[in-house]
């Protein structure tokens, strides 16, 4: 039986407006939300609309419906079609904000009467004091302001708890040990937005992160953006066997370079590495890689890079705007999941700086701002003294630099040096790869030390 406090005419002028003109979502969306329509078939609908305006894609009935199928399965699919068939013999509405915040205002209505019906209930049972602390509570309740308060001891409190927790939050690494005792590793939710000179080795930086921690048994997937995978897999198959990439040209191998190299592909790993995304549109790679994350619990993701992405909006030529929306759909992966992302990018040698920094990340600094952690990969260009370890150290023309420009939990303006590797076209850390835990400098008395 359908609740008082239920308006269908009014949840089905808001699902229809759309139809007519897709710019009424701009106003439309900041006054309801999906969890707002009482039907459950109208509640998918209207939250892959808001998906689809969210992410700046193509909306039309094909799309909503794929979105709705994709998300409650074929059967609501179908459903769905059904509904946008009836909507669409639906006279147009001139104006549906009214109609939106009629949908808002009966789901409030809802939500109050259950809370009331709770604290009746409570009282009922003799919990006199829990029926007036529900009752108070929900008076206090700040649902009007939309959105979260907190007391300076609630925010206390969030710090006590990321301090408490780094570790668990930590969901991968770099692999290069110096880069991770600045950073803490790669946390939960975090998106780096990686940037190097060409030639610096981006690919094959990227390539050893992400094999780095498949051999820490974190699942970690590539989306190649740019390289064929053949391209890719030379690179892995000299670093993984061991075999100098060299002696692949020109079939100079030996019978033990033979064995080393089948040796490395019979100890392959089946699952994900690698999405092959050349060609594809970003709109259709973000759902098929949380579809990997969700099959496979992928912890990390690397975008290869943001520049090469294709998009079916048309941004003409502000190439900027392109860059920013395709990194924010990439981000937004990362935060979904509360895995840990990086966006490589290309970037462009400003004039007056010896050096790149995030103002060097190429069309578009502003992917920067909402990133965590921003880093750049160049070479020297003269030897320079740089600190390491507490130490001064001289470091020759040529040396390879991980500069870590940005950090919004370590050390920022880091000039990190990290070993290139040419006879197998990689980045090595000369340390030996540590066990996941044993990066966390308490070990095992972590939980012990804490009350």
């Amino acid at each position: 039986m359908t609740p008082h406090n239920v308006d269908r005419e009014a949840e089905l002028a808001v699902l229809s407006s759309w139809l007519f003109d897709t710019k009424v979502l701009d106003k439309l969306v900041t006054c309801c939300r999906a969890e707002d329509f009482y039907f459950p078939l109208h509640r998918a609908v209207w939250a892959t609309l808001t998906t689809l305006h969210r992410d700046n894609q193509a909306i039309d009935t094909t799309a909503v419906a794929r979105g709705v199928s994709a998300a409650k399965g074929q059967q609501a699919g179908a459903d769905c079609i059904a509904l946008l068939l009836e909507l669409s013999d639906h006279p147009a509405i001139a104006d549906a904000e009214p109609h939106a915040r009629r949908v808002h205002d009966c789901a409030e209505a809802r939500r109050l009467v259950a809370e009331l019906e709770k604290a009746t209930a409570l009282a009922r049972a003799g919990s006199t004091g829990d029926a007036i602390a529900a009752v108070r509570q929900e008076i206090d309740r700040d649902h009007d302001l939309g959105v979260k308060v907190l007391s300076e001891r609630d925010v206390l409190q969030e710090g006590y708890n990321a301090i408490r927790n780094w570790k668990r939050n930590r969901v991968a690494i770099t692999g290069f040990s110096r880069v991770d005792d600045i950073t803490g590793g790669i946390q939960g939710g975090h998106t780096w937005v990686v940037g190097a000179e060409s030639n610096w080795g981006k690919t094959a930086w990227l390539e050893a992160v992400a094999h780095t921690n498949l051999c820490l048994g974190i699942p970690s997937l590539i989306v190649e953006l740019e390289d064929a995978p053949p391209i890719l897999g030379k690179r892995l198959m000299s670093r993984v066997a061991n075999v100098p990439i060299r002696l692949f040209r020109g079939n100079r191998l030996s019978r033990e370079d033979h064995i080393a190299l089948t040796t490395a592909l019979e100890a392959g790993r089946t699952t994900p590495f690698l999405v092959d995304g050349r060609g594809k549109y970003i709109e259709d790679l973000c759902p098929a890689v949380e579809q990997l994350i969700r099959q496979y619990g992928i912890k990390l993701v690397i975008w290869d890079y943001v520049q090469d992405a294709r998009t079916r909006k048309d941004y003409g030529v502000d190439l900027r705007k392109k860059v920013m929306d395709t990194a924010a759909a990439m981000r937004r992966v990362t935060q979904q999941f509360d895995i840990g992302g990086i966006i490589m990018s290309q970037i462009t040698q400003q004039a007056g700086k010896q050096y790149p920094d995030k103002d060097s990340i190429r069309e578009c600094r502003d992917i920067c701002h909402a990133a965590e952690v921003v880093a750049l990969g160049f070479r020297l260009k003269e030897e320079t003294e740089i600190e390491v370890d507490n130490q001064k150290q001289q470091y020759p023309e040529g040396q390879p630099i991980f500069f870590i420009d940005k950090d919004k939990d370590g050390e920022p303006k880091r000039r990190v040096p990290i070993h290139w590797d040419p006879d197998h076209v990689t980045f090595r850390d000369p340390n030996p790869l540590p066990d996941f835990d044993e990066l966390d400098p308490m070990a095992e008395d972590y939980d012990a030390r804490w009350p």
